[in-house]
């Protein structure tokens, strides 16, 4: 049985007036219309349906942003199932407990993925070399749709070429899903302390798709470079050709990719332009002028950064910054531009979009709610409101930040909770106490994050290596996106009856 998904109606439509349209195109060369992936789709939909698949299965997705990773999305949006992401560059506990949490009865998974687990050294080699190498031990009891080559050794698994056959049933597309059925959890690398998944109903998810439809404004003629699903899954529904780079992320590869496949719309954290910018600026280049608008986000967006963009950009340019999070996406944004002269106190994130409703709290926390607002946390009651984290205030009708309120580190385009991570260090044998910190680095236009330990002898100068190997892989590993910049090794300051850690005093001994 396969369901008349929402999401699903535009691009339908677009595959019938445009059937022979590239609608993605890998950097590897591959490319698909959008006739070829609305067929591969709806096959693999029906297939998956005959080995059993129901209404409202979880689908945890460990494949490569790209054509397979976008046709098993629409395969499970055609069987009413719910995607699930998490961030593969997690720790192997993290990484266990929201596959323990999200409990998914599929698994899309990479054979190279499967294999590396059980290669301990080789998966060790590529995380520290930067690679998100997802660890785990088991994936419970779900059944593996495994896509590659069957590796000696590997779990059982079901080959996803096999599931491209023509189905030997007649497939009934009939049925109408419900606004509140669940569509997506995303567990991020620091959604929270504990193992939530942030889900989102096809009603939140389309507002979410809507909203960003109405800032980009894209045309028929315009083409989207990048790997973010909300942005794909746009780019497909309104019929812009997606480009998805297959590679770790570098400045080189960037600018090569956006001179060869001529993208118009881009999006990207900070940190990533920043990296764009320096070598623009080393070799004497410019972005092209067919690059009409950049979209920015998923970490602060600093001035300073700005002033730099626009120096290796066309000056019709257009330069949007969003503000949002997983749980609402996006909630304001402001031009780069106006964004530079702002002169003013805090962190202007600019208008909030049509439909969002903020207030702020009495601390001035500033709490969110709106139609793309998620439904709630996995497994737990639904939410009318989201707690944002940021202190805010409302400056000439613009939205503008004053600090945070949770104890968080943004690098890159991660959101990073010490607290996720500082009880698994404190395992390691030999370390009595740690912190990690955030230091506002502004050459690189991002956070360095320092973990500071406290070993239980002072003395040991074997700790410092200890910890560097343990987290990086094994028992003790945690998201790659947190590894610190530097280990420090000292007794950590204290303050108050509890003695708790001075994260303050930190702050100060470390800021350069």
């Amino acid at each position: 049985m396969l369901y008349k998904h929402p999401l699903l109606k535009r691009f339908l439509a677009r595959a019938n007036s445009y059937p022979k349209q590239k609608i993605i195109i890998e950097t590897t060369g591959k490319s698909i219309t959008t006739e070829d992936l609305a067929e591969r789709s709806k096959t693999l939909a029906a297939n998956l349906s005959q080995l059993g698949f129901e209404k409202g299965d979880r689908v945890l997705l460990l494949v490569r942003p790209g054509i397979d990773a976008i046709t098993c999305i629409l395969a499970v949006m055609w069987l009413g199932g719910v995607a699930v992401f998490a961030d593969p560059g997690m720790g192997k506990d993290i990484f266990e407990n929201r596959i323990k949490k999200a409990n998914p009865k599929w698994v899309f998974a990479e054979s190279i993925i499967l294999l590396l687990q059980k290669i301990p050294f080789l998966k060790k080699y590529l995380r520290i070399k930067g690679y998100e190498i997802p660890e785990f031990s088991s994936l419970g009891n779900a059944r593996i749709i495994r896509l590659g080559f069957g590796y000696p050794g590997l779990p059982h698994s079901i080959a996803y070429k096999s599931l491209f056959k023509k189905p030997t049933a007649k497939v009934d597309i009939s049925r109408d899903l419900q606004g509140t059925d669940e569509a997506v959890i995303v567990f991020t690398s620091g959604t929270t302390q504990l193992p939530k998944g942030v889900a989102h109903t096809i009603s939140s998810l389309s507002d979410t798709l809507h909203k960003i439809e109405e800032l980009s404004a894209p045309t028929s003629q315009d083409r989207f470079y990048g790997a973010l699903p909300h942005f794909l899954l746009l780019s497909i529904s309104i019929g812009v050709t997606a480009i998805v780079s297959r590679k770790k992320f570098s400045a080189a590869t960037f600018m090569k990719d956006i001179e060869q496949y001529r993208p118009t719309i881009l999006f990207g954290p900070p940190a990533e332009f920043v990296e764009i910018i320096r070598y623009c600026q080393k070799n004497q280049k410019t972005m092209p002028t067919y690059v009409k608008k950049i979209f920015l986000g998923s970490a602060p967006v600093l001035s300073g950064f700005l002033r730099k963009l626009v120096g290796i950009l066309p000056s019709d340019t257009q330069i949007k910054c969003i503000y949002g999070m997983t749980e609402i996406l996006p909630v304001a944004v402001v031009d780069g531009r106006e964004k530079i002269l702002w002169q003013k106190e805090g962190d202007l994130v600019g208008k909030v979009i049509d439909g969002i409703h903020f207030t702020i709290a009495s601390d001035g926390e500033l709490m969110l709610k709106g139609p793309n607002l998620f439904r709630g946390y996995l497994d737990l009651p639904s939410q009318e409101n989201i707690a944002s984290g940021d202190l805010a205030k409302s400056i000439d009708g613009k939205l503008v930040l004053m600090g945070r309120e949770k104890d968080m580190i943004i690098r890159g385009n991660y959101n990073i909770y010490p607290g996720l991570y500082e009880p698994i260090i404190q395992q390691i044998p030999g370390v009595a106490a740690c912190a990690l910190i955030g230091i506002r680095d502004e050459q690189a236009e991002d956070e360095a994050i320092i973990l500071v330990v406290e070993p239980y002898n002072l003395e040991d100068k074997n700790v410092a290596e200890v910890v560097e190997r343990s987290i990086r892989s094994g028992t003790y590993s945690i998201d790659i996106h947190a590894l610190p910049d530097e280990i420090s090794i000292m007794k950590l300051p204290r303050f108050g009856r509890q003695s708790k850690i001075d994260k303050k005093k930190l702050q100060e001994l470390f800021k350069k």
